[in-house]
């Protein structure tokens, strides 16, 4: 049986994205990211740890971020709240991708693909020879 994601899984009852799903969209200073409570795994980097500090997730639950990424490259401070028709604008762009996209695909899984059939390797199963193409890797 295939498995496929739909663009209902993205979208609202209105038909607008769904900002509770993980998704990025860059164009060009901008970047809208949706559904970071907590910022992700964004960290200070080791040489700016004296100068920065990371932000603290809100109380409230936020789904959306919209950094200017050439004014603030480390996106620490968040402008969602500042320009309401950037991530109106965005968010669009993110729901148009979305429409226009292929479903995933994700095939059965394939039994004979398990290294515990290869020796613990990780080969190319469906090549009749596979043992040689082992041999000539190592």
């Amino acid at each position: 049986m295939l498995t496929t994601s739909t663009v209902s899984d993205v979208t609202g009852d209105s038909g607008e994205f769904n900002s509770n799903v993980n998704a990025a969209i860059r164009v060009g200073d901008w970047k809208l990211i949706t559904h970071e409570q907590t910022m992700g795994t964004w960290a200070v980097p080791p040489e700016l740890s004296s100068q920065l500090t990371k932000p603290k997730a809100s109380e409230n639950y936020q789904p959306i971020w919209l950094f200017n990424i050439k004014e603030d490259p480390l996106e620490t401070k968040d402008l969602s709240q500042t320009y309401p028709d950037k991530v109106t604008e965005l968010l669009r762009r993110l729901q148009d991708y979305n429409v226009a996209s292929v479903p995933v695909v994700y095939p059965e899984c394939d039994k004979s693909a398990s290294p515990s059939r290869h020796g613990n390797l990780w080969v190319p199963w469906g090549e009749p020879n596979w043992r040689d193409f082992v041999k000539s890797r190592t």
